[in-house]
């Protein structure tokens, strides 16, 4: 995986509109119907060879109905009272943000917000659509979240959400755990791919699967890598005085005694900036490194790149020839986007934690060419999402068939899964059954030679 960003093709007038235009088609992959243009208008994806992309027929602006088909790797059977239908389709409510009341055809370019539901739904399709050689029928209805709260508040009551069997977003944390507890309580699935839930408002016999991972997962996943690397000693969590990082310190913190089985022990040590002087003149590290010269400095921090360069430059400056220190840092850093200096990460041995990475193999490589063939436009991490969460309903509603809900775990091209169960009331886990089921897969990858590796 390099660090080069991803300098995507932006789209001409007519590619943008061919691919805002998914969004409103009624698509079937019913097997009966895979290679016929009948009364179910669709963006076909093409055969091999064919790359100019297709223009869709277009449906007025309503809810789009998709069927589909699966395989089958059950694993962690964590039974609640919910059943996915053994017959008929299955029904999928997928709510995201496309804006669509904000778009124009004279648009030459794809809003942001739009984007990410667009690049998200795109890529589902896709493995959807592969996926329709099975025999398992899948309905989903797709509507626009607006990414406001008062039309997740809305949406509630829509026919297509209130009868779905699972439920799959929205992306704001806010509207998305309104979703998931009204789900829970009517004994619905629902799927989270953006956000990240609080199992303590859950109550139902219905479950959330949290396939995003959160920021206790990757505190966790940190704490986790120190222990196994022996470095957890050595580790010292770099926290700003304007409170900013508290919710990370404490989750690291918390992730430490709970590694430790809950006792009561020395927590990880803490170093606090003061950030309001970014060239920290008043902060010495030269005597912490002299003390532990393999210091693990932790910076949990996702976005104020001013401040992380400043930090970083400082403890690059502080070192002496016998200091070998490490950073942790934060997946944001490597964005592209935040203008970091690579070199002194690179000298700092920096830790990267990674819940996404795309497997740059021969189906990535396949899934692009067909992306680009059937979209005009190249896929982005957000459609790799898609595609492996495409892969994964079918594998889950396989799972799930005939049987109380059973949560697989599963690999996928940019994100796998790995699941634990989660409670309500953490305390009372063998009277309780479980209401949300948490990835925790993150990968610890190291900087060298400019690309980061396991």
């Amino acid at each position: 995986m390099t660090l080069a960003p991803n300098h995507r093709q932006p789209l001409n007038g007519s590619k943008l509109l061919s691919f805002l235009l998914v969004i409103f088609l009624f698509v079937s992959c019913d097997p009966s119907k895979r290679a016929t243009k009948t009364s179910y208008p669709r963006h076909p994806i093409p055969e091999s060879g064919q790359t100019k992309p297709t223009k869709p027929e277009v449906v007025k602006n309503q809810p789009t109905t998709k069927k589909d088909t699966i395989p089958k790797t059950p694993t962690n059977p964590l039974p609640t009272n919910h059943q996915i239908p053994d017959q008929g389709a299955v029904k999928v409510a997928l709510l995201l943000p496309f804006l669509t009341n904000n778009f124009s055809e004279t648009d030459d370019h794809i809003q942001p917000k739009s984007e990410i539901a667009i690049q998200f739904y795109a890529g589902m399709k896709l493995a959807l659509y592969e996926a329709s050689y099975e025999q398992l029928p899948i309905d989903i209805t797709v509507l626009d979240s607006k990414a406001s709260y008062s039309e997740t508040v809305n949406l509630q009551s829509n026919p297509a959400v209130a009868e779905a069997d699972i439920i799959i977003g929205p992306y704001r944390k806010k509207n998305a755990n309104l979703i998931a507890q009204t789900a829970v309580r009517k004994g619905q699935i629902m799927i989270s791919p953006f956000s990240d839930i609080q199992p303590q408002l859950l109550s139902g016999n219905g479950a959330v699967i949290e396939t995003f991972a959160s920021l206790d997962t990757y505190m966790q996943a940190i704490v986790k890598y120190l222990i196994q690397s022996g470095n957890i000693n050595n580790a010292v969590i770099v926290k700003r005085k304007n409170g900013a990082d508290d919710r990370a310190t404490n989750s690291l913190q918390n992730a430490f005694k709970a590694a430790n089985g809950g006792q009561v022990i020395a927590p990880l040590k803490e170093l606090e900036v003061d950030q309001a002087d970014l060239s920290f003149e008043k902060l010495e590290l030269k005597e912490t490194l002299e003390i532990t010269p393999n210091t693990v400095f932790i910076i949990p921090v996702w976005k104020s790149p001013n401040y992380v360069s400043s930090i970083v430059r400082k403890i690059f400056v502080s070192r002496s020839p016998e200091a070998s220190p490490t950073i942790i840092g934060m997946p944001q850093w490597i964005s592209g986007k935040n203008n970091l200096d690579y070199q002194k990460l690179n000298d700092l041995h920096t830790i990267i934690p990674a819940a996404e990475v795309i497997h740059r193999s021969t189906p990535s490589k396949s899934i692009e060419n067909r992306f680009y063939q059937a979209y005009g436009t190249l896929p982005d991490k957000n459609a790799y999402k898609g595609y492996d969460l495409g892969k994964y309903l079918i594998q889950l509603i396989r799972a799930n068939r005939q049987s109380a809900l059973t949560v697989p775990n599963s690999t996928g091209l940019l994100v796998d899964y790995r699941f634990t169960e989660g409670y309500n009331n953490p305390t009372d886990n063998l009277n309780n059954q479980p209401v949300i089921f948490k990835n925790n897969f993150v990968k610890m990858l190291r900087l060298e030679d400019y690309q980061l590796t396991e």
